[in-house]
């Protein structure tokens, strides 16, 4: 089962000046892009990138292009197999070792590094990915943003028994609720110098929710009050203001929501600046 999904819809990023060299940078890498490049295409011919893996940590990657993919040159040199019916090749990568690539579609290209996934996605109706309906609870709540994410927390026993710690003003109670998360997920939204970023994490019942946003709350509160001294750097101080100011916590029903929304006009190479939950 599909345990975490991560998705960039390229072509929006690629229309935000200060997010593009970013996007550039990471193409760059033939170790991840080598195959697209050596097809003959730019980033600029990538619409969307979507990444998952599965409880067992294997990698499965869908890129869907602007236009039909050239399969010829995607799998030039590249070993022919089929999974009943359909198509997929085995491209050596050199140094990259090899990788299994099939299309789904005229314009995705699945791409993955163990055989035996490839077949079992192929084999499957449609090509689907197997996914829980947590999965699909915290993909409702981020898909279609510029950049989303979504991990689901898998345990393979009873939930374990941390415990109070005191270090840190957690009840025994509290760190039960905080215990009890389902999974979370992340969404970002670019609008020229503004990123608008909700997270989402999911608990076992609306209660645990609840004990974990008054705690939550507490020491939001209590930090606030060390902020502006704990921050007073000039290079993070613009940046920490529109934290302070933007940062929203909600808790509905079985999750809690937290959003913010901040300037980055103050900076102009994104690169080496503190962009907030390591955007990319």
């Amino acid at each position: 089962d599909t345990t975490s999904i991560e998705c960039d819809e390229i072509e929006k990023i690629l229309d935000n000046s200060k997010f593009k060299k970013i996007v550039e940078k990471e193409f760059s890498s033939d170790s991840k892009y080598g195959i697209f490049k050596k097809a003959g295409l730019a980033v600029g011919d990538i619409k969307r990138t979507m990444e998952g893996h599965t409880d067992k940590g294997e990698g499965v990657t869908v890129v869907r292009l602007k236009s039909n993919a050239d399969q010829g040159k995607f799998t030039q040199g590249a070993t022919e197999s089929k999974a009943g019916e359909k198509k997929y090749w085995k491209v050596n990568r050199e140094m990259f070792g090899d990788i299994f690539v099939a299309f789904p579609a005229d314009d995705l290209v699945l791409m993955v590094h163990k055989e035996d996934l490839m077949k079992s996605i192929l084999n499957k109706e449609s090509g689907k990915i197997d996914v829980s309906e947590t999965m699909k609870e915290l993909v409702g709540k981020v898909a279609g943003g510029t950049h989303w994410s979504v991990h689901e927390t898998k345990r393979s026993g009873p939930m374990p028994d941390f415990g109070a710690m005191p270090g840190l003003g957690i009840d025994a109670d509290v760190m039960k609720a905080m215990n009890s998360t389902k999974g979370n997920a992340r969404r970002m939204d670019l609008s020229g110098d503004t990123i608008d970023v909700s997270t989402y994490t999911l608990y076992a019942n609306s209660d645990d929710a609840q004990k974990v946003y008054a705690w939550q709350e507490k020491k939001k509160e209590e930090s606030m009050k060390k902020f502006d001294e704990a921050f007073a750097s000039d290079v993070n101080s613009k940046l920490n203001a529109a934290q302070k100011e933007a940062i929203r916590n909600m808790v509905k029903g079985a999750d809690i929501e937290t959003s913010m929304s901040l300037d980055m006009g103050p900076f102009t190479d994104l690169e080496s600046s503190p962009v907030p939950f390591g955007f990319f």
